[in-house]
């Protein structure tokens, strides 16, 4: 109908001004003037810096080229990392990553055949069950293995873009170690709105009958973009190859 074809005009023009690079400065001439010049300046310093145009440019994409949703979307992220504290996770929560990784249920394990860092994720390997709050040990090692993915594309001059891949290994996966639903929300929300654009693809390998209850439960919480990344794959990840 023509109100469908108005929307579809406008996300193309806006897809059409952010190829051209207008949104970017007047995001970050919006985002200076709310949060301030040093604020902005001070980012620099972080994974989350507001002087890079590709990182204005993966809010826009997120918002579809919309200069004020992509603000507001950047300002929740600020917010969020502040709260989380993720610039300061290895000073302050190292004991809790130490003790989260050693069980090897979030890591990032090389890179895929086009050189974008691998976030490998197996719940089976889940030993500590620190699953409580919103900074709960399983979302602070989740979030430190991100935080290393990014640092990696950054470190990585021949990396196709600035995304990563997922692997989430499902061998012996089981009701004992599945994550209550709300860490699995928290990492939706994690992945999806506080690094949008970030996520090439997500492949779900050997997913058991027993996951898809928890599957139609966090679909309403995944955008159509993100599902559209979703890759369901059969084939056990035991050796390097496979890897």
């Amino acid at each position: 109908d023509a109100a469908a074809a108005a929307a579809r005009d406008s996300r193309a023009q806006r897809a059409a001004a952010l190829a051209a690079g207008q949104p970017v400065r007047e995001l970050r001439e919006h985002l200076t003037a709310v949060l301030g010049a040093e604020a902005v300046a001070a980012s620099a310093s972080t994974s989350l810096s507001l002087q890079d145009d590709g990182c204005l440019a993966r809010y826009l994409r997120a918002r579809q080229g919309d200069v004020a949703a992509a603000a507001q979307l950047l300002i929740d992220t600020l917010e969020w990392r502040a709260d989380f504290g993720v610039d300061r996770l290895v000073q302050e929560c190292w004991p809790t990553i130490e003790l989260e990784a050693a069980d090897g249920k979030a890591f990032v394990s090389g890179w895929d055949n086009d050189g974008r860092p691998v976030i490998l994720l197996r719940n089976a390997n889940e030993k500590t069950f620190d699953n409580k709050g919103k900074k709960s040990g399983n979302l602070v090692n989740l979030v430190y293995t991100i935080e290393r993915a990014v640092a990696a594309i950054e470190a990585q001059s021949s990396a196709p873009d600035d995304k990563w891949t997922i692997l989430l290994d499902f061998k012996d996966y089981s009701l004992f170690n599945a994550p209550p639903f709300e860490i699995t929300k928290w990492t939706i929300k994690i992945v999806q709105d506080f690094y949008p654009e970030r996520l090439h693809v997500a492949m779900m390998v050997d997913a058991p009958t027993l996951f898809w209850g928890a599957w139609k439960a966090a679909s309403p919480f995944i955008d159509e973009v993100t599902k559209a990344k979703v890759v369901w794959i059969s084939g056990a990840l035991d050796s390097p190859e496979r890897l």
